[in-house]
């Protein structure tokens, strides 16, 4: 009994505060093991929804329409469980909303997947971020929730492994409305500005861009998704302004006597300017790559707790790099075709590159040529290295060497070429399995910081390769803001679809394209005395950042041969950030 008044006691308390625990969104103050439940704690039926076994019965899931295919298998599993439990399969059913349909329409007892169309979903992914799994009863809407398909199957485990394992018969309470369970997810920073949490900011461009305001803008709103997990508004300045906003570039936001206060700190078309007034947050500078360094300096200012401070502004001046980078497919069956390794070695000795990335680098011995312990034993004294993931019989990587005295490693990370790159795949029509290596590093000296990306497209055609694209610029947008250099294998040459479809969707340009001076011929997979026709390796940057002074397909031939079917491609290049 005295439990029983205790709950009528909470739960009327409960609704004195709020009507649902949205009010004030998930209470992470007092996660512990980076896990939150909340409990309605009700056993009143008049006053709480209570989902029972029973119920559960009349629920149908439903789905966002864009993602039917991709979250089949988890929806399949949620089926398959209430199945389980009720002897009844739930329908599926699109989030599509038409008015007046019969076929489509919201209905009193639904279980949402994922990030719907539905009210309720709206304002919960508003205390939620990307990388959270777990679920909620608002209502009589059960939410399972999750960015990715891997979170979704996550939540529903955890899900029935929670609730519905624990049902005896059809009475049984399942969850009371207002109940919650939250699985965090790993971030890179819990970014605040003056208290506030960055999820109550909105990132403002001019309507008419003349700097490229609006793409920065757009890679600072993807910074905070992928570094602090939440997807903030990013608008043009005709929207309506909010409470809290990030100007970038001289929006109709920033004021005369703005301008008038920080004009003294943009001396050069080189300065940026990171400042605060009042609730608004201005990046600035007179070039493009100015307003990016600008939004980066941002990022950066960020104590330890991840507080933005601002009170004295943060500015300064583009800063320039000097970098060599050699990319060369270095042919894992040297020994298998009876030649003599070496003349790779020496090429890379001689050029010395500050960046060294190599292709069909295996690891095994016999007939392959055991790159990585050769490569290790030649450079290790130099260079450090990241060697990515390795696929195929012989274990081949994709490394990339750099100078421990030039450099220091920021991140790395090695996903599979495909639409499920943190699991062993292969991408649907290709010959091999295919993996990327991402290494974020930063040059002791200036500070600057900077993506290399190693690739080997796939040789099962154009259609693959084109894919293969598409998701390497999607992978590429996890790295926003810095500048980037991305090499590799491509088995293409530049003028072709699947080269065509990765610029397009990104912004970076084939470095020969914009080098002062261009030493190009053949680099295609060919005999090892001529070279091949069609130059299929190559290094691409963002230009916005990064010049190219030389641009090599390099013509390293050997006392009468060259070491491998490839040529190695050599850049001398400046990083201006």
């Amino acid at each position: 009994m005295k439990n029983i008044f205790k709950r009528l006691f909470c739960i009327v308390l409960c609704l004195i505060i709020s009507s649902s625990f949205f009010a004030c969104g998930f209470n992470e103050s007092e996660e512990t093991d980076d896990t939150t439940s909340t409990t309605a704690d009700s056993e009143t039926e008049n006053t709480v929804f209570a989902l029972t076994a029973g119920n559960l019965k009349e629920y149908k899931i439903i789905v966002p329409d864009k993602l039917m295919k991709d979250l089949s298998g988890a929806v399949e599993q949620l089926q398959n469980y209430i199945t389980v439990l009720t002897d009844t399969e739930p329908e599926v059913k699109s989030d599509f909303i038409s008015e007046g349909s019969d076929i489509y329409c919201e209905t009193e007892y639904e279980i949402i997947i994922g990030n719907a169309n539905r009210s309720e979903a709206a304002e919960l992914y508003k205390s939620v971020r990307n990388k959270d799994s777990g679920y909620a009863l608002v209502d009589k809407k059960l939410l399972i929730f999750g960015d990715t398909e891997d979170l979704v199957k996550s939540s529903v485990k955890l899900f029935n492994k929670e609730v519905l394992s624990k049902a005896d018969n059809a009475e049984s309470v399942l969850l009371y409305s207002g109940e919650n369970k939250l699985v965090q997810g790993a971030y890179n920073s819990q970014l605040k500005i003056n208290g506030v949490n960055i999820s109550e900011y909105t990132v403002v461009y001019p309507a008419s861009p003349k700097l490229q305001e609006k793409t920065i803008a757009t890679e600072l709103c993807k910074w905070i998704e992928v570094n602090a997990g939440y997807s903030i508004n990013c608008v043009s300045d005709t929207a309506e302004p909010s409470k809290y906003e990030i100007s970038v570039g001289d929006t109709n936001r920033i004021t005369d006597a703005m301008k008038a206060e920080n004009g003294s700190k943009l001396t050069s078309s080189d300065s940026y300017l990171a400042s605060k007034h009042g609730d608004l947050l201005w990046v600035t500078g007179k070039t493009a790559n100015a307003i990016s360094r600008a939004a980066t300096a941002l990022i950066s200012s960020a104590d330890q707790s991840g507080e933005v401070g601002l009170d004295t502004p943060v500015s300064g001046e583009i800063k320039d790099l000097s970098i060599t980078v050699m990319s060369y497919n270095i042919r894992g069956m040297l020994d298998a075709d009876k030649r003599d390794s070496e003349g790779v070695i020496d090429s890379i000795k001689q050029r010395d590159p500050d960046i060294f990335a190599a292709q069909e680098a295996v690891s095994q011995s016999g007939q392959a040529a055991n790159w990585i312990s050769r490569l290790d034993a030649a450079l290790g004294d130099k260079y450090d290295s990241v060697k990515g993931l390795f696929v195929g019989t012989y274990n081949s990587y994709l490394p990339v060497y750099y100078k421990k005295d030039k450099f220091e490693l920021v991140s790395q990370s090695s996903k599979y070429l495909t639409h499920t790159p943190d699991k062993r795949s292969q991408l649907e029509g290709s010959e091999y399995f295919r993996t990327v290596t991402f290494v974020v590093l930063r040059d002791k000296q200036t500070g600057i910081e900077f993506l290399y990306s190693n690739n080997h497209f796939d040789t099962a055609g154009y259609i693959v390769r084109t894919e293969e694209a598409k998701i390497l610029a999607q992978m590429l947008g996890d790295y926003p803001l810095i500048p980037q250099i991305v090499g590799g294998d491509f088995n293409t040459d530049s003028s072709t679809t699947p080269i065509q479809t990765l610029t397009s969707k990104t912004e970076l340009t084939v470095g020969e394209k914009i080098a002062e001076t261009a030493i190009l011929g053949g680099s295609g997979a060919g005999d090892y005395i001529t070279r091949g026709e069609t130059a299929i390796d190559m290094v691409l940057v963002t230009s916005q950042s990064i010049s190219v002074q030389k641009y090599e397909i390099w013509d390293n031939k050997i006392d009468g041969r060259y070491p491998s079917d490839h040529l190695p491609i050599w850049l001398e290049m400046t990083v201006s950030y």
